[in-house]
């Protein structure tokens, strides 16, 4: 062998070992995106050992979607002490299961799950159930579009995150408005804590969130308050539109920044003003907004929620895979 085709050689199996590291535990297509103009190896699922995550739920995991078929008029559905699951009722991967989401476990080992409640999560509420659309792609095989549907209106699926994510997190997830003309104020996802009905002070919660519109209706903000009783700041993140998109947040508790982007775009680059609160994780509501009110009806497919900043290979990595899984428009 030649001397240039031996370095030729020692580069294409360095360049292979290098991808198998760096790509160990994903099951793999070879796809491209905008992120890199070089092939880029897209998962089917993300390597579920991923560090620091606190919680993650995903669409197409039919094992973790459950109904509430369990439930007769004169009995609510009962869970298991050790695994908070709910027991009798079936999952979308079992035969008559309702298309219903009482509860959407989370994949990690940390029991958060999201489960159905009433508006001021004082008892678990059936009623307030999502709907559940299994995929419908079969081709391309690495993506899905199965779907948690909320309708705007009486759906809730809540967890309280204990503990609280006060200091540095990554949250990102996919999810698609189906409500193409908006209120003020309409929301699909917040955080806040302590909102009841004598007491609707969860708005006002220093690191409370919601991305929501405003008094405009055209675009979508992230709205979060510094202070308790503070005004809220609102961050524009991109105009309203009934599109599927990956939302990216990250705060950094050193620097007091928030960063968010949509679709691989930084959207939002924020410091938080000295001696106040960035946003926190507390109560995680999907369909509602801070005070408990709901008004945008969504789809969500998928979620992350990690107590640390990932990595700027692990952000292009995760934000790779849920443009492709997907199939969000660029």
């Amino acid at each position: 062998m030649t001397k240039s085709g031996y370095i030729l050689l020692i580069t294409i199996l360095s360049f292979q070992s290098l991808l198998a590291q760096d790509f160990n535990g994903f099951n793999t297509v070879l796809r491209t995106n905008r992120l890199t103009t070089a092939p880029y190896y897209v998962g089917i699922d993300y390597p579920s050992t991923l560090p620091g995550l606190i919680a993650r739920y995903r669409a197409d995991s039919l094992e973790t979607i459950y109904d509430d078929s369990g439930r007769t008029k004169k009995k609510f559905p009962q869970f298991h002490k050790k695994t908070g699951i709910v027991k009798q009722c079936k999952n979308a991967a079992q035969e008559g299961f309702e298309l219903k989401v009482f509860q959407w476990l989370d994949i990690t080992g940390n029991n958060n799950h999201l489960t159905a409640y009433d508006r001021y999560r004082t008892t678990i509420d059936p009623d307030a159930s999502a709907s559940y659309t299994f995929s419908t792609v079969t081709d391309p095989n690495y993506q899905t579009n199965a779907k948690v549907i909320g309708d705007g209106f009486y759906d809730h699926l809540y967890k309280d995150i204990d503990p609280n994510l006060e200091e540095d997190f990554t949250f990102i997830f996919v999810m698609r408005a189906t409500n193409p003309n908006p209120g003020g104020y309409n929301s699909f996802i917040a955080s806040s804590s302590h909102t009841s009905q004598d007491s609707p002070n969860g708005p006002s919660r220093a690191g409370a969130w919601q991305i929501s519109t405003n008094t405009d209706t055209n675009n979508l903000y992230f709205g979060y308050c510094e202070a308790y009783n503070g005004a809220t700041h609102w961050l524009p993140l991109i105009n309203f539109d009934t599109q599927v998109h990956v939302y990216y947040i990250e705060y950094d508790f050193s620097e007091k920044k928030v960063t968010i982007s949509v679709d691989g775009l930084t959207k939002v680059s924020h410091t938080v003003s000295p001696g106040r609160t960035g946003p926190i994780i507390d109560e995680l509501r999907l369909f509602r907004n801070r005070n408990m009110d709901t008004y945008i009806a969504a789809e969500f497919n998928e979620f992350f929620l990690a107590d640390r900043l990932f990595t700027d290979g692990e952000k292009l990595k995760v934000t790779n895979y849920l443009i492709s899984k997907w199939g969000v428009s660029l």
